[in-house]
């Protein structure tokens, strides 16, 4: 699960119409879910944010 911090920024930022953080802040959910070998999670996380592509590929 993504740390406490990340998620309070990627709420935040959603609620205040942040599309940049909202946007980083995922990423940062993405990056830290793929380093705990959470691939899966990882890979639909980005199809969810990228709309189908994912920032690797």
């Amino acid at each position: 699960m993504a740390s406490g911090k990340l998620l309070r920024q990627l709420i935040k930022s959603g609620t205040q119409g942040d599309a940049l953080g909202f946007q980083s802040a995922s990423a940062a959910v993405i990056k830290e879910e793929r380093e705990k070998n959470h691939h899966l999670l990882a890979n639909d996380l980005e199809r969810l944010l990228y709309g189908g592509q994912t920032a690797t590929g």
